[in-house]
């Protein structure tokens, strides 16, 4: 067997190397009909089997130095049980060393295999140890891992990775309950191989962790949905639920791939950094879409950010190289201080082909070094940005219809587009605790929801609050960078911003639509422009 080698989605175009058999390895215990099961005698093991499966035997120890293959090309199941109404086995140990993978559940087109650790409630009552790789549904089968009440399921060795769903496989995993836990010594891979669709929840105070030791194989991340074709699908549930990570990649680029996470009911993921400070930070965007969502009080995700490798300071991003959203709503966090947040760019900010969405919304919080918004991505909600947040190529609209959004840090409006809508006794707002500044290639788009009254002023300064400075480029122009739509017919207003006054009127007869095309292709770099104050303008 050889590892899929693959790099972290940001860094291009990830590697093709997908899992193979070895003749020395499975192909020639399955081709020689040996035995490939060695656990208790009342161990659940249906062994049927079609082709060159072989028969497969039961010995009566639970330990062996064998792959075990659970479903190969039929029906099978493994059953590691310390409940009163178990089977009588505790503990299932496969120390293999002549491959790669230690435990596939699931092989073959046909086989379906499923594999139960249950505990009694206590942690590790229940325990299954791999040496080897665990591969859930592999090569056209389809596989189930359950970890419940306290069992635990491990794969022991540094390098070896855990995979939900291989390449043209159907994998499920769940781990469910207080001191439940699923343990990688390597990445976590769900639907993460070619036309693979893998899914797997944790929920009721289940934890799942991957990690390796520096200089290990390969980082400890969670990787979702990431391969063509491919479709992965995690959601973290329920107080004390918990992913802890070395990195976070949901999707790719390659064709078909989808990808989403969702945090919810207080649940957690945590992607932190291996102790040299290496890891895979986060990056969400598929080429049919990835989405992650944290929603309700008490449910977060937390992001370490990177200070060594190639993405230190260049490890959250949203969208750029294919489409992704990331969603923080009713009252969850999203604490990633010391990274700088991308929308859409990439991790050089220069990859804008493809669209990113942020939103924070309903008493959410999004913290952070920087965000920033490049071409082809979108800022908005209602929520907190405890970060700088800067302006450069994309769209910023506070609100989901007019609302505030809060920014505990400066915003810097350098390129693109700010669309503010207005509506009877209420507009967007920011309410920003630093210092503003409206550049020279920003266009300012008034969005009324109702006709204004007629020749009414409105101050461009007005939509902003402020505890420090508010500042324009010297280039600054109003007649040109200020859009109104809404207008009904032979309505007018005046829009005043730095000295500046200009009219804006809509033809008798010919009514604006109420709304406009928002997202412009703004130009433009983060040293274009600063305060007035600055030595630069």
């Amino acid at each position: 067997m050889s590892f899929r080698a693959q790099l972290p989605q940001q860094f291009g175009n990830p590697s093709t190397a997908r899992a193979t058999l070895k003749r020395s390895g499975l192909a020639a215990l399955l081709a020689a009909g040996v035995s490939i099961f060695a656990v208790p005698a009342d161990a659940t093991v249906i062994t049927s089997a079609t082709g060159n499966c072989g028969t497969g035997s039961i010995a009566s120890t639970g330990t062996t130095a064998s792959q075990l293959i659970i479903g190969c090309a039929a029906t099978g199941s493994l059953e590691v049980n310390a409940s009163s109404a178990g089977n009588g086995l505790t503990t299932a140990t496969a120390g293999y060393t002549g491959g790669s993978i230690g435990l596939v559940s699931g092989y073959f087109t046909g086989g379906n295999g499923s594999v139960l650790v249950n505990g009694n409630g206590t942690a590790g009552s229940a325990t299954l140890n791999i040496t080897r790789a665990v591969e859930v549904g592999f090569s056209g089968g389809t596989g189930s891992l359950t970890v419940q009440n306290g069992g635990t399921a491990q794969v022991t060795t540094s390098g070896s990775e855990i995979t939900i769903a291989n390449s043209s496989s159907t994998g499920t995993a769940t781990v469910d309950g207080a001191n439940s836990l699923l343990s990688s010594g390597s990445r976590i891979y769900v639907g993460s191989f070619s036309n693979a669709v893998g899914s797997l929840t944790v929920s009721n105070g289940g934890r799942v962790q991957s990690t390796v030791a520096p200089g290990g194989f390969i980082d400890g991340a969670l990787v979702i949905g990431a391969a063509s074709n491919a479709s992965g699908t995690v959601t973290v549930t329920g107080a004390n639920s918990v992913i802890s990570t070395n990195g976070l990649i949901v999707g790719d680029n390659e064709a078909g791939s989808t990808g989403s996470l969702t945090i919810q009911n207080g649940g957690a993921v945590n992607a932190t950094v291996l102790a040299d400070g290496t890891g895979a930070g986060l990056s969400i965007g598929a080429a049919s879409g990835a989405t992650v969502t944290v929603t309700g009080a008490g449910s977060s995700l937390n992001v370490a950010p990177v200070t060594s490798g190639f993405i230190a300071g260049k490890d959250f991003n949203i969208g750029g190289f294919a489409a992704g959203t990331l969603i923080v709503d009713q009252s969850a966090s999203v604490n990633a201080a010391g990274t700088n947040v991308h929308v859409s760019g990439g991790v050089n900010g220069t990859q804008t082909g493809a669209a990113g969405l942020l939103t924070v919304k309903n008493g959410a919080t999004l913290t952070a070094d920087t965000v920033t918004i490049y071409q082809n991505g979108t800022l908005n909600g209602t929520g907190t940005i405890a970060a700088d947040v800067v302006l450069n190529g994309g769209t910023l609209a506070p609100g989901n219809s007019p609302g505030t959004i809060n920014v505990l840090g400066d915003l810097d409006l350098l390129s693109g587009n700010v669309s503010l809508e207005i509506g009877p006794g209420i507009s967007d707002h920011f309410d920003v605790s630093g210092n503003v500044t409206i550049g020279k290639d920003v266009i300012v788009t008034l969005v009324f929801e109702t006709t204004p009254s007629f020749d009414q002023v409105f101050d461009l300064e007005s939509f902003f609050t402020h505890t420090g400075g508010f500042d324009f480029d010297p280039a600054f122009n109003l007649a040109s960078q200020i859009s109104v739509s809404g207008l009904a017919g032979g309505s007018s207003i005046f829009v005043t911003a730095d000295g500046q006054r200009t009219g804006f009127s809509s033809p008798l007869g010919v009514p604006e639509p109420a709304s406009i095309a928002f997202l412009l292709a703004g130009l433009g770099g983060l040293a274009a422009m600063r305060r007035r104050r600055k030595a630069a303008v």
